[in-house]
């Protein structure tokens, strides 16, 4: 049978179905800030892994296809432990704007140092500073994703989750266009 209480008061609250979910989301500012705030920073970080490449490439900086994909394993890794350690962190202390402030601000830091040692004969320098961005990046996965659920509630999780994917992509393919011209 049914417990005599609801276990939580998320539980007792009825669910937005369907398009008044989507209102609702949409009329929410907060939300709005972590769709485009996260959405373009999801963004920007497909299409740095999508040209890696290209920029680093032996035409342009003189590195290896072996170099480049060693670059791009150890953003994704780092990326990896940045989203367990801070999403733990996150978990524990509920700091949710704190944890993304410091995520992005260590984005754009980290954005300028590796635009000053892109250049040939910088491999180690590059290593480090793109383990360093992976680890702020995709540690902004799991924070935004849980801010986005609980400034949206009570709108499913499936909306808020899948609109910040859906402006990452989109934001993604733009920002290929605009990093390939």
């Amino acid at each position: 049978g049914q417990p005599p209480s609801m276990p939580s008061r998320s539980q007792s609250v009825r669910r937005l179905e369907g398009s008044a979910g989507w209102k609702s989301a949409f009329r929410n500012r907060n939300f709005l800030l972590v769709l485009v705030s996260f959405g373009v920073g999801l963004g920007c970080f497909n299409s740095l892994l999508t040209l890696l490449g290209q920029i680093l490439s032996a035409d342009s900086l003189g590195y290896s296809e072996t170099e480049c994909g060693v670059m791009g394993g150890i953003l994704i890794g780092a990326g990896l432990v940045g989203s367990a350690f801070i999403g733990a962190i996150v978990d524990r202390t509920h700091a949710y704007k704190s944890a993304m402030m410091v995520s992005f601000g260590g984005c754009v830091v980290v954005s300028a140092a590796i635009d000053l040692v892109l250049e040939p004969g910088r491999a180690t320098a590059l290593y480090v500073l793109l383990g360093v961005m992976g680890f702020f990046a995709l540690a902004l996965l799991p924070v935004a994703m849980e801010t986005a659920v609980e400034v949206t509630f009570p709108c499913p999780v499936s909306i808020s989750s899948a609109m910040l994917l859906l402006m990452g992509q989109v934001s993604g393919i733009v920002s290929v266009f605009v990093m390939s011209t």
